[in-house]
């Protein structure tokens, strides 16, 4: 089974996967974490009470997130290579 796609097509699925490529860097970047954080629990060293925990607001991209965004990347790349069919293509069916 071979699929034909015209020029506009191509440049889509190029765009798509390097979107998916980059969310996945920037992922990877992050940490790796599974799931997106907005606070993180940081260890602070006190003289008075030793050592201590204090959650801090910081943002670490998550997988659920990249995974997201991948998802709704390949249903709009979808939906824009059926409306970027040739004449042709519609007359053949």
């Amino acid at each position: 089974m071979s699929i034909k796609l015209n020029k506009n097509q191509k440049k889509t699925v190029y765009v798509a996967i390097s979107l998916i490529t980059l969310t996945l860097v920037i992922w990877i970047l992050y940490g790796a974490e599974i799931f997106t954080k907005t606070e993180v629990l940081v260890e602070i060293e006190d003289e008075l009470f030793g050592t201590t925990k204090e959650w801090r607001k910081e943002f670490v991209w998550g997988l659920d997130l990249s995974l997201i965004i991948s998802a709704i990347t390949v249903a709009v790349s979808l939906v824009v290579m059926y409306f970027q069919k040739n004449k042709r293509d519609k007359n053949e069916s």
